[in-house]
C-alpha cells in the first residue's frame, strides 16, 4: 500500500443512501498515514516533507482538493469523493466529478 493520510467525514453513500462514518484515503500532505478530521491542519510546512500530495506542483498557499477512497460499510461500494484543503486545513468534501482519475487534484 502507497503511503496515504486519511480524512474522517460522515456522508450519505451514493449507492444505498445511508448515512455512514467514512476514512478517505488521499494524497494530501506529508504521507505518513496520519488521520485527520474537519478543521485539522494539514500542510505543516511548505512544501512538505517528502512524500507529499497531491503533486509537486501543487500551490499549497491557494485552496485545492484531491481525490479520496473509501468503501461504504454497509453496502461495500466505493465511494469517491473530492478532499477540499483551504488555508492548509481540511474544511470538507464534496462527490467526485465524473472523469476524476484516482490520484486527480486541482484548484
Amino acid at each position: 500500500m502507497a503511503p496515504h493520510n486519511t480524512f474522517y467525514i460522515a456522508v450519505a453513500c451514493p449507492s444505498c443512501g445511508q448515512m455512514v462514518d467514512i476514512w478517505l484515503q488521499a494524497d494530501i500532505g506529508e504521507l505518513r498515514y496520519d488521520s485527520y478530521s474537519i478543521g485539522d491542519l494539514v500542510i505543516k510546512r511548505i512544501p512538505p516533507m517528502k512524500p507529499y500530495g497531491p503533486s509537486e506542483d501543487c500551490d499549497f498557499s491557494r485552496p485545492f482538493w484531491a481525490l479520496g477512497l473509501d468503501e461504504c460499510s454497509l453496502c461495500n461500494a466505493d465511494i469517491r469523493m473530492r478532499v477540499h484543503v483551504r488555508d492548509r486545513r481540511y474544511v470538507g468534501v464534496e462527490p467526485a466529478q465524473p472523469g476524476d482519475q484516482d490520484f486527480a487534484w486541482g484548484y
